[in-house]
């Protein structure tokens, strides 16, 4: 298992779910949309540029 399928796994539900399917529709809008490991959480890059990230408060989640 990778850093971004380990992040993904170790929430709770709902908020896996969230995320997860906050991934698939990111990453289904455009094909030159990729999921990347930055600054110690799952990055998304259009054209190799960032542009969004998901992030979860560790207080409130």
């Amino acid at each position: 298992m990778n850093v971004l399928e380990n992040y993904y796994e170790q929430h709770e539900e709902p908020t896996k779910s969230c995320l997860l399917a906050l991934r698939a529709i990111i990453l289904s809008q455009d094909k030159d949309i990729a999921a990347a490991w930055k600054y110690g959480m799952p990055f998304f890059c259009y054209k190799g540029k960032m542009f969004c990230y998901l992030w979860v408060h560790k207080k409130y989640k």
